[in-house]
């Protein structure tokens, strides 16, 4: 099993972003990357409910989310995400550091 707190901290971040604005941020997003960029296969998998799930429906609802996973794990980090949604890193916020710039990073690192 993959633990939770491998999750790098910027697809943690992302898929927090995918949460609070869906609307917004998913077109915006995937217009950028693709559910493959994600590192850590809980991501990937998270990233690609949220993506089928916002395509099917268009909106993206946790608990129902939570509802399609059956593993503890994935559920724990939907819940973490979920939970701690405005606790984004100190990079994710800056306004030196745009987010299309952090995006940009995550695909294509520095």
């Amino acid at each position: 099993k993959v633990l939770v707190g491998e999750i790098p901290l910027e697809e943690k971040e992302i898929l927090s972003a995918l949460f609070e604005d869906p609307k917004e941020m998913i077109p915006f997003i995937f217009g950028n990357l693709r559910t493959q960029d994600f590192t850590h296969p809980i991501s990937q998998k998270i990233s690609e409910l949220i993506l089928n799930t916002f395509d099917e429906t268009g909106e993206v609802d946790v608990n129902h989310l939570l509802s399609l996973l059956h593993d503890d794990h994935e559920k724990t980090m939907v819940a973490n995400i979920t939970f701690n949604k405005y606790q984004l890193g100190e990079e994710f916020v800056s306004p030196r550091y745009p987010f299309e710039q952090y995006i940009q990073n995550f695909v294509f690192p520095l």
